[in-house]
């Protein structure tokens, strides 16, 4: 089969980079995370190969103006070759998922009942939320902490966390169970549909040491979560752009985070999704258009 070009767009997995690098035609690899964090963090890629992958496809497509430095000064990627292309969001669809009930899974791991979550859900205690992978570069156990100093001037307050996917829920678990405020801590595992949970709360959090361009910031703007992040990779230029709340990496940058939110000074963001949308698809299509005919 002779195809008119390769996109690799996920940018992990050793096989499909090397197979997709071989390919007789455009090859563009994406780029979705910092990914010299992962493999000093993780170790989940091998350095070598990405070195390999950035010097040989055609187009290296970073999802943030943030990844352009790591993967010119880690891995020598020629700057020539770099398009900085933005994800898409499809914001109808997360306004949809918002309006479900509130449900678990089959293989949905909570510390609390279905009932006890919705139970915190209906009230009027404020209530923060962090949605990510249970994993190192996600902070959690730095955000537990914050949450535990914040929580006792704030006893009414909750800290909500949703993770798809990672390897560290129970760690969390028996971290948090180790708090004061562990009582207030509400931690969840594999959830088909976190939307109706998070259009409930009153502030995001994201407490990662790095990311890439986060679609959660994205999906709780798009339900009007005043937001908060680490001043980290991934969520500088986007918090940024649109005037969201930037945080020292830190846990005493988290809760000072909490504390502006108290304080009613941290806000929701405005975003033009169809812009973003339009724009992305458009450098898209440019990308590959010689290919196409």
């Amino acid at each position: 089969t002779e195809f008119a070009c390769v996109i690799h767009y996920n940018g992990y997995e050793a096989y499909t980079t090397s197979l997709l690098e071989e390919a007789p035609c455009p090859r563009s690899i994406w780029i979705h995370n910092d990914m010299a964090r992962e493999v000093h963090l993780k170790g989940n890629m091998n350095p070598y190969l990405l070195k390999e992958a950035y010097h040989t496809y055609d187009h290296i497509v970073p999802v943030s103006e943030d990844l352009i430095q790591p993967v010119v000064s880690e891995f020598g990627a020629d700057r020539s070759r770099i398009t900085v292309i933005h994800n898409c969001h499809d914001y109808q669809s997360v306004l949809e998922r918002s309006l479900a009930p509130v449900a678990f899974n089959e293989d949905t791991l909570s510390n609390v009942s279905l009932e006890t979550l919705q139970s915190v859900l209906d009230s009027d205690a404020p209530k923060f939320i962090s949605i990510g992978r249970f994993s190192p570069e996600k902070g959690h156990k730095r955000l537990l902490d914050a949450f535990e100093q914040y929580w006792k001037e704030h006893p009414d307050t909750w800290l909500i966390i949703i993770g798809c996917v990672g390897t560290l829920y129970e760690d969390a678990v028996a971290h948090a169970k180790s708090l004061s405020a562990s009582d207030h801590i509400i931690l969840i595992y594999s959830m088909q549909n976190p939307m109706p949970i998070l259009k409930n709360c009153d502030l995001f959090l994201l407490s990662s040491f790095y990311e890439g361009r986060p679609i959660v910031l994205m999906e709780a703007a798009t339900l009007g979560l005043p937001l908060m992040t680490c001043d980290v990779n991934g969520c500088h230029g986007f918090m940024t752009e649109y005037h969201g709340t930037l945080t020292d990496n830190s846990e005493e940058g988290i809760l000072h985070g909490m504390q502006l939110f108290a304080e009613g000074k941290v806000h929701p963001i405005q975003i033009d999704f169809d812009k973003i949308n339009a724009a992305s698809a458009a450098q898209t299509e440019a990308l590959i258009k010689d290919c196409i005919h």
